[in-house]
């Protein structure tokens, strides 16, 4: 999920080739779909997926995840004057951490188990 302008999917598609698939980027826009602002259009579009996990490198995207997802994880790329993570947040500072993170507690609450 990205807040770049739904207008700019396709190059946002082509930024991420080998990353991500195409047409599982979501664009919410600056402001964001119906919301006022783009962390209250994040949270919808994670409460509709259902999503378990949260990545983001803004401290507000974050905290709004706090609640939503059962796990919110800020990237910490040491920005100055941003909000802080709010307690429930978890702060990480390497992305590949994001991964062993999100198998750790799959299995540690057993979610990941069939």
């Amino acid at each position: 999920m990205t807040s770049v302008d739904p207008r700019h999917q396709i190059a946002r598609e082509h930024s991420l080739t080998g990353l991500i698939q195409r047409g599982r980027i979501v664009c919410v826009g600056e402001t964001g779909h119906e919301c006022a602002t783009p962390y209250a259009a994040k949270a919808a579009v994670l409460r509709h997926l259902g999503a378990v996990a949260f990545l983001d490198d803004h401290p507000a995207n974050v905290n709004a995840a706090i609640g939503v997802t059962a796990l919110a994880v800020l990237l910490d790329r040491g920005y100055q004057g941003l909000e802080a993570p709010e307690y429930g947040a978890t702060v990480i500072d390497d992305v590949m951490d994001f991964p062993v993170l999100v198998d750790t507690f799959l299995r540690r609450t057993r979610r990941g188990v069939a």
